[in-house]
């Protein structure tokens, strides 16, 4: 019975987590793209709805085509809400843990979302960094990285 209702909680998760990696802890997680945004979005320095443009290798990949998964993405603003111009193209960084919006390299999923954060300046470029926690019982996001 136990294993069963392990069982259905992983399931849920992965059902819930959409193109995320599953997270180890069952009911919680992070998230940088959303299908709508959270409710505290609206104080974000930066806030739009992206279409994702192309995978990009993660940062620390020693052997540049050896990954399968990456939390790295380009992106294009196609409704600029806050901080953006429409059409502006720009690196966003996932956390890149377990827990995190995760696209495999082979399936790659490029459809639009929300995102709500902070740009920030990292050798030489500007990234994207807004990373939200999301309990799973309340439905409740909280930002959790700059």
């Amino acid at each position: 019975m136990r294993a069963q209702a392990i069982f259905l909680s992983i399931a849920a998760l992965i059902a819930t987590t959409g193109s995320s990696i599953a997270c180890r802890v069952a009911g919680s997680g992070t998230a940088t793209f959303f299908d709508a945004l959270p409710k505290d979005a609206k104080y974000e320095p930066v806030v739009a709805r992206i279409e994702i443009i192309e995978l990009l290798r993660p940062i620390g990949t020693t052997i540049p085509d050896d990954w399968k998964y990456t939390a790295r993405t380009r992106v294009r603003v196609v409704e600029a809400i806050k901080g953006v111009e429409r059409d502006q193209t720009f690196i966003v960084e996932g956390r890149g843990t377990d827990c995190d919006d995760a696209f495999y390299r082979n399936e790659p999923k490029f459809e639009t979302y929300y995102i709500a954060g902070q740009f920030y300046r990292t050798g030489g470029e500007t990234a994207f960094r807004g990373a939200w926690h999301r309990d799973f019982t309340t439905g409740k996001d909280t930002r959790v990285w700059p």
